[in-house]
């Protein structure tokens, strides 16, 4: 059974949170139950536990204020701590709109995304801890990194490694920060600069003996290698994370296939991409992933065949992307599509196909102009 999304539990919490607000006593006993039974089967997030904790506590002075329960004598919320409580206030409300902002963003609401963590940054500003700073930057940079704002998001993220370089126990998140700090410099095709920091992230994890980041960095590596037009280099990354047996046993395991496929192609070896789409379709089979099965497909339909009769096809699978907001995947695919028809000498065909890439820029424009 895969595991419920971090994102989605502390989605619920906030909901929680709100019926706590409202003094709703009954609804606050049902989040209870409910989110104790979504942390069984949740990934394993710590800032969620801390936020749940925090709400625990307060949902049991819900219960002693409104229903006379006793409070456990552990409990910070009582009349002589009105300074904790202050304290609690101001986190409870900053993890409201930190979560909320998240919830948003892993459902590729970008726009209502940025809103939000605005929100949170104003309440960061009542909470005195460079920690609790840092993770900040750290979450606004990615998604900033997500929506191609590279500038914006390594002002954020060098603001969160200022703070991890002081701190050596944070050697883990410098790790990630660093690795940001690439995908940056990719996105902005500073290529040799972002091979460097990719570089640097994977020595931090060694160094940490994390086997499987190790493996997620030099998947990245390698998407750093395509767009660099590096297949060889690429498609030995890809190698190196696929020979880590944990990454092969994660969901992300499709993700390596998408692009070992896609390079593959993209170079003529065509024998060796068919073998990985057989291991794709494995793995798909055993899995849900309707996104990654359409990204592949729409790769098979362009590579395999006569692409004219798989056109239909392509266009099917590139319009449920579209469904799901993957404005990243609609861009690339359709300039890949767009391309092979063109050499192809199917002019048609990669007209519809660049102006889905027009589409796609454009909505990711409308993205970048909220900021």
């Amino acid at each position: 059974m895969s595991k419920v999304a971090s994102e989605i539990v502390a989605n619920t919490l906030n909901d929680w949170y709100i019926a706590i607000k409202k003094q709703e006593v009954e609804e606050s006993k049902e989040y209870y139950s409910k989110v104790k039974k979504l942390f069984d089967d949740m990934e394993e997030d710590q800032e969620v536990l801390a936020y749940y904790s925090l709400l625990e506590e307060r949902h049991k002075m819900l219960l002693h204020s409104s229903r006379g329960e006793p409070l456990q004598r552990h409990s910070y919320f009582t009349e002589d701590n009105q300074e904790f409580i202050k304290k609690t206030n101001d986190k409870l409300e900053y993890n409201f709109y930190l979560f909320e902002a998240m919830y948003e963003a892993y459902n590729k609401n970008y726009d209502r995304a940025i809103n939000l963590y605005v929100l949170a940054e104003r309440k960061l500003a009542d909470i005195p801890d460079e920690i609790e700073a840092a993770e900040f930057y750290s979450k606004i940079s990615y998604l900033y990194t997500l929506i191609k704002q590279s500038v914006v998001s390594q002002h954020y993220i060098k603001n969160a490694m200022t703070i991890y370089k002081r701190r050596p126990d944070y050697k883990s998140k410098l790790a990630v920060s660093t690795m940001i700090v690439a995908t940056n410099y990719a996105d902005m095709e500073r290529y040799e600069e972002s091979e460097e920091h990719y570089i640097e992230a994977i020595e931090l994890a060694k160094e940490l003996n994390d086997d499987f980041f190790v493996a997620q960095l030099h998947h990245n590596l390698s998407i750093l290698y395509s767009d660099w037009g590096q297949s060889q280099k690429c498609i030995d990354s890809l190698q190196k994370a696929l020979e880590n047996d944990d990454w092969r046993k994660s969901s992300y395991f499709i993700n390596s296939m998408f692009m070992m496929i896609k390079e593959l192609f993209k170079i003529g070896e065509k024998e060796s991409a068919l073998n990985f789409h057989i291991q794709a379709q494995e793995r798909l089979a055993s899995m849900e992933n309707k996104i990654y099965e359409a990204k592949i497909s729409i790769l098979y339909n362009l590579y395999c065949g006569n692409p004219k009769d798989n056109f239909s096809k392509c266009r099917v699978n590139l319009h449920y992307l579209k469904q799901q907001n993957d404005l990243e995947s609609v861009d690339e695919l359709s300039y890949i599509a767009a391309k092979r028809f063109e050499s192809l000498d199917a002019y048609e065909e990669a007209t519809a196909f660049f102006n889905e890439k027009i589409w796609a820029e454009q909505k990711m424009k409308q993205v970048e102009g909220i900021l």
